[in-house]
C-alpha cells in the first residue's frame, strides 16, 4: 500500500483525470443521479475525457511549459507540444463521447458494446502523460547546470510465502534483497524512488508460493532499511 501511495504521489499530476472522474461519480451518486449497472460504469468515459481536461489546463498553468516542457516530477517530462496535440484529441472526444451517450441504440447489448470502446479509447488518452515521458536531462529547465549522480540502491524485502515453503525456523527472520546498481538521479531520494520504480516492474513483488486462502499475495518491503550510496567511481 505505502508502495502505491508513493507512486501516486510521483507520478500526481498524471492522475487528476482518474480523481476528478471518481468524485464526480460520487457527487453524482450522493444526487441519485447515477445508476449502479454495468451500463452506469460504461459511461464514465465522459468525466474520464472532462478530467484529462484538467490535467491538460494544470500543464499550461505550469512554469516550465513556457520552457517547451512539462516537468512531471524531478526525473521525468513531457514535452509541450503533445500537450497542444493532447488538447485536440480530447476535445474531439468529448464530442464523439457526448454523441454515443446521447444515442439510442437498437439494443442493449450493442450500447454496451460501444460504450465499452468509448472506455477503453478513453483510458488509453488518460494514461498517454505516462506513455510519453521522457527522463529529465543533466540540464535544468531554466539553463542551470544540476548534479546528476549514480547511486546503488539496496531494497531488503520478506516473503513470507517462502518462509512457509522452507520452514519459519529454518528461515528465521531473514530478508531478500533487490539490489541494482548506477542509478541516475540528483540525489538520494530520487533514486530510491527510481529503484522501487523497477522493482515494482521486476515482477519480484509477488510472493514465491502463495496459497490460495492468502488475501495478500505481494512481498513486504522493508522501507526503514533500504539503503542508498553513491556508486563508486570505478577506474580501469
Amino acid at each position: 500500500m505505502r508502495i502505491m501511495f508513493e507512486w501516486l504521489k510521483y507520478y500526481y499530476p498524471v492522475f487528476i483525470p482518474l480523481f476528478l472522474a471518481f468524485l464526480t461519480v460520487l457527487q453524482r451518486i450522493a444526487a441519485q443521479k447515477f445508476e449502479a449497472t454495468l451500463e452506469g460504469l460504461l459511461k464514465i468515459y465522459t468525466d474520464l475525457t472532462l478530467g484529462l481536461f484538467a490535467f491538460i489546463l494544470w500543464a499550461y498553468g505550469t512554469p516550465s511549459f513556457k520552457t517547451g516542457r512539462v516537468s512531471l516530477n524531478p526525473d521525468y517530462y513531457i514535452d509541450a507540444e503533445f500537450i497542444n496535440i493532447l488538447l485536440l484529441f480530447d476535445i474531439g472526444l468529448l464530442v464523439m463521447g457526448i454523441f454515443v451517450a446521447r444515442k439510442e441504440w437498437p439494443t442493449p447489448k450493442q450500447g454496451r458494446k460501444v460504450d465499452t470502446i468509448m472506455l477503453l479509447i478513453a483510458v488509453f488518452f488518460v494514461t498517454i502523460p505516462l506513455q510519453i515521458k521522457k527522463p529529465e536531462s543533466a540540464v535544468a529547465q531554466f539553463g542551470t547546470q544540476i548534479t546528476v549522480g549514480k547511486f546503488d540502491v539496496a531494497i531488503p524485502y520478506k516473503d513470507d510465502s517462502l518462509a512457509r515453503h522452507i520452514g519459519v525456523q529454518k528461515w528465521g527472520d531473514r530478508l531478500l534483497l533487490w539490489y541494482q546498481h548506477g542509478v541516475e538521479a540528483k540525489d538520494r531520494d530520487a533514486a530510491k524512488l527510481q529503484a522501487l520504480s523497477a522493482f515494482r516492474e521486476s515482477g519480484k513483488l509477488l510472493a514465491l508460493f502463495p496459497r490460495r486462502t492468502d488475501t495478500e499475495t505481494n512481498v513486504t518491503v522493508e522501507h526503514e532499511k533500504i539503503l542508498v550510496q553513491q556508486s563508486a567511481s570505478l577506474k580501469p
